[in-house]
């Protein structure tokens, strides 16, 4: 188990429960909890990925959501699927991590925030590889 820790997984391996995140290696944790949400089922991991569409009706030409038993059958399954994928996201969460994505409102708004969070955005990203390219070029001279 004290292996574990070191690598920010404070829960064991296991394919009932995903791993515990407590904002150590996010790297490592993203790469196994992607692995165990989709066990969980592909559905549930694009609930993450992709988010979810909420389903919606036409009233007097504003578009509006529609309540829980106005759903089709389609869209019951939808929502449960995205239900689950909340619901495995936020059991990976130690509370320091989930305090700090419990006001999002989906499973992928809170996989954004986390990715963001740890890795940063795509500038971010661009702007750290272009520094680490010329700290390797100068150690190359």
């Amino acid at each position: 188990m004290a292996y574990l820790n070191t690598i920010g997984c404070g829960e064991g391996l296991s394919s009932s429960r995903p791993l515990l995140f407590d904002d150590t290696n996010f790297v490592t944790w993203k790469t196994r909890f992607h692995i165990y949400a989709r066990s969980q089922g592909v559905r549930v991991w694009m609930a993450i990925e992709d988010g979810v569409i909420i389903p919606t009706k036409m009233v007097d030409n504003i578009i509006i959501e529609m309540k829980v038993g106005e759903y089709n059958t389609i869209e019951v399954e939808r929502m449960n699927i995205t239900a689950k994928a909340e619901m495995v996201l936020t059991s990976a969460f130690a509370e320091k991590e989930y305090k700090r994505v419990n006001n999002c409102k989906s499973a992928q708004e809170m996989w954004d925030k986390l990715v963001v969070t740890y890795e940063g955005t795509t500038d971010i990203k661009d702007s750290r590889m272009d520094t680490l390219i010329e700290v390797y070029e100068n150690f190359k001279l």
